[in-house]
């Protein structure tokens, strides 16, 4: 649970890979991200502190079989050059982004929603 990514909201990063088309240079490279390293101990925490389950009753344990060995531990971009081009700001927050994915999955799943939150940037 220790390793570390840069997520994003995956609206924020349609209207990003939008930005690129319309103002990046052909031939150029852009990392596109937040620049932000969030380890995925700190997701879950944040996805368990959104869950309607009690909390007492989640448990975390390490299953050898979904290891993998040459997992990166940091794995986050950087999108300065993204952003000097495109002015380019995410408009949604990590918490957001985590309600918006248990929503996702409670109303495949027919679970009520959890209050949806507007907690842009």
């Amino acid at each position: 649970l220790t390793a570390q990514r840069d997520y994003m909201h995956v609206h924020d990063m349609v209207r990003a890979y939008c930005e690129l088309l319309i103002r990046g240079h052909r031939g150029e490279v852009y990392n596109v991200g937040t620049g932000i390293p969030t380890s995925t101990k700190q997701l879950l925490q944040k996805l368990i502190r959104h869950s309607t389950v009690d909390v007492a009753n989640i448990q975390t344990e390490l299953d050898p079989a979904r290891l993998r060995p040459t997992e990166a531990s940091y794995l986050w971009s950087d999108p300065s050059k993204f952003l000097v081009t495109t002015s380019f700001r995410p408009q949604y927050t990590i918490e957001q982004m985590c309600v918006d994915l248990l929503n996702y999955w409670r109303e495949k799943l027919g679970v009520p929603l959890v209050e949806p939150q507007t907690v842009k940037v």
